[in-house]
């Protein structure tokens, strides 16, 4: 039967160990279970401390008390009855971490028994003496370390095993060592351990049935967890902002609904070099530099848990730019994050405060860039002065103006979109989807009609003076504008109408023509790379290349004129002129990326056949080492014609 205690956690359990540890031969184990980093030790720990007088630490040094008691008559002491009677800690606690024979758990045994040692010291110890003690053994100076025959002559009275789940003996064999001190040895044991972690959980189940009496679920005591973990830090200005507001962190660490409190402890240092970084007048906002904190704080818990990843974390869409980044299982990592801000109710993981890469340096690398941090923040709705604060971005918050500023910041915002100043895509959907929802509420004496019509000539206006923002088509893939309609806050319309879909329609149209307007600059820029940097124009066309910015698509490879790339080839000397070709062969190896699928298979037969004609009139040896090329490299991929 588990026991808990739902007003006070772990209150009832401290109650239970006062009453059994007073109990004479209770023939019964106490178990307390509870996950890494709940809190056991330190609950265990603080209940010996609390309960049982410890023995005067007296001035000799360690190696003095560790003769005294592993030769006789020093280690007679520990087997006396008398001596054990008086002896004011009337316990041996044990950590079994690591341990892997019934010598072994002996042998610590003897060591936590020496006065003034610590846990460390026991752990160290009972190493070193068990080769010792079996030479004492041998002299007859110590009773052999068989459980039973070391239990009739040793008499604390109550015995704590921790670790039980990182022992390396059997469970089965484990429990029946320690029954022995249960059954015939009539002491109190307590058991600690994460049972969700011991490996033989059939042979665990079976003997626990007949072992253990109780077995209590330990909860992590978080706001006594979080206070104590916050006075660890230090006592800077930023700090003591934190150290006040305790109930904060014990909310979101709730949230998390993890039960490590090393994970809380190590979330919470996480917080501070961040928040040190900070300018003096960055201090002195309370509300940014509380919420900054708890930012931190709730990403450091995720990835500490391991639920977030580098992927998730970068395809959180705090900005429309992160939501058009490529990665093969994007919408997957969206979800994930999705999944995990439902978790939170106390913030909105989502805000820009800090850029996705500064937080990925912070959570993942320990990178503290005081610059950057300093930089993000500054540009935050947090810190940003009001006077400062663009039209468009006060109409996020319209109903926290009064109807003069109202009037003022919309006056602002349509004098700025008339002049096209709105040019990045972000500022671009945000803006139309502003207009949409003050037309739709009648606060724009403009019709929905007209305001798409303005939305179409703004797009057009800004490709036809060379200003349009050109984005990667397949960022787009799977996406309508729903998800575009003004950063995450959703002014979104419920009948979904087809405007919105039409202005989006007309971006990755114009989107496209202003793509393909630059390809002659880019095939002329590649030619010369070729020339000038061919280990980049390698990689570049090359499969490794493939997942980013940089690689040479097929759009681009297509553009390229094949008698043009072949003479610049040629031109190159022959030693780098074999790495370009390997490396365009590269782009068809050990990939799904195929130069029939591409459209690229008909660009190489025509570079195939302008190579052959200039090895026609080459001299032998040339065109045999072209030709030896064009086998090599080009034919595989393109077969024999």
């Amino acid at each position: 039967m588990v026991q808990r205690n739902e007003t006070q956690p772990n209150g009832q359990i401290i109650d239970y160990l006062k009453y059994y540890v007073e109990l004479e031969a209770p023939r019964y184990a106490v178990l307390l279970n509870g996950p890494w980093g709940s809190g056991k030790t330190h609950l265990i720990q603080s209940f010996l401390d609390n309960h049982f007088s410890s023995p005067p630490s007296r001035s000799r040094s360690i190696a003095k008390r560790i003769l005294k008691y592993l030769i006789t008559p020093g280690m007679n002491r520990y087997f006396n009855d008398k001596a054990q009677e008086r002896s004011a800690s009337n316990y041996i606690y044990i950590s079994l971490y690591g341990l892997k024979s019934d010598e072994d758990i002996s042998a610590r045994i003897i060591a936590s028994a020496i006065p003034g040692l610590g846990l460390k010291s026991s752990k160290i110890l009972g190493g070193i003496i068990k080769p010792f003690l079996s030479t004492l053994q041998y002299a007859k100076l110590i009773p052999d370390l068989s459980a039973r025959d070391f239990i009739s002559k040793f008499h604390k009275k109550t015995y704590i095993f921790d670790d039980i789940e990182r022992c390396e003996i059997p469970i089965k064999q484990l429990l029946g060592y320690i029954n022995q001190f249960i059954e015939h040895g009539e002491r109190n044991v307590i058991l600690v351990a994460n049972t969700d972690e011991i490996p033989d959980t059939k042979d665990f189940t079976t003997t626990q049935e007949k072992l253990v009496g109780k077995t209590f679920r330990i909860e992590p005591p978080i706001e006594e967890a979080v206070e104590n973990f916050l006075k660890q830090l230090n006592n800077s200005p930023a700090m003591k902002l934190i150290q006040d507001n305790p109930e904060t962190f014990s909310s979101l660490f709730r949230q998390s609904e993890s039960k490590n409190l090393r994970v809380l402890q190590q979330a919470l240092r996480d917080i501070e070099r961040p928040l040190n970084a900070l300018n003096r007048e960055q201090f002195e906002n309370i509300e940014g530099v509380l919420f900054l904190a708890k930012l931190i704080f709730t990403f450091s818990l995720e990835v500490r848990s391991r639920r977030m990843t580098p992927a998730i974390l970068e395809a959180r869409p705090q900005q429309m730019t992160e939501l058009f980044k490529k990665f093969g299982e994007k919408n997957e990592q969206e979800k994930d994050f999705c999944k995990i801000e439902s978790s939170y109710t106390d913030i909105d993981l989502r805000d820009p405060i800090l850029s996705n890469d500064t937080l990925a340096d912070i959570i993942f690398h320990g990178i503290v860039n005081a610059e950057h941090i300093q930089k993000s923040v500054t540009q935050s709705h947090f810190f940003r002065e009001a006077q400062d604060e663009r039209a468009l971005d006060k109409l996020m918050y319209v109903y926290d103006l009064d109807e003069t500023e109202f009037k003022q910041v919309r006056a602002q915002f349509e004098s700025e979109y008339q002049n096209h100043e709105f040019r990045t895509p972000e500022d671009i959907f945000l803006s139309f989807s502003r207009r949409r929802w003050l037309s739709e509420n009648k606060l724009l004496n403009v019709s929905l009609e007209k305001v798409s019509e303005q939305g179409d000539q703004y797009l057009e206006h800004l490709y036809e003076t060379g200003q349009f923002p050109i984005v990667e088509r397949d960022r787009f893939e799977g996406r309508d504008y729903a998800e575009f309609n003004g950063k995450y806050f959703d002014f979104s319309f419920k009948s979904r109408p087809l405007e919105p879909k039409h202005f989006l329609d007309t971006f990755l149209s114009l989107n496209e023509k202003a793509r393909q307007d630059l390809y002659p600059s880019i095939v002329e820029s590649m030619m010369a790379e070729m020339t000038d940097a061919p280990e980049t124009f390698c990689h570049r066309i090359s499969r490794k290349s493939f997942d980013t910015p940089s690689h040479i698509n097929a759009e681009i490879l297509l553009e390229m004129d094949p008698e043009a790339f072949s003479k610049r080839l040629l031109e190159l000397h022959p030693a780098k002129q074999r790495p370009v070709l390997n490396a365009l062969s590269s782009r068809y190896t050990f990939t799904n990326y195929s130069a029939e699928l591409s459209g690229e298979k008909e660009w190489l037969k025509k570079l195939t056949l302008h190579l052959e004609r200039t090895a026609k009139s080459a001299s032998v040896f040339e065109r045999n080492r072209i030709r030896s090329n064009i086998e090599r490299y080009l034919k595989p991929h393109i077969g024999y014609y």
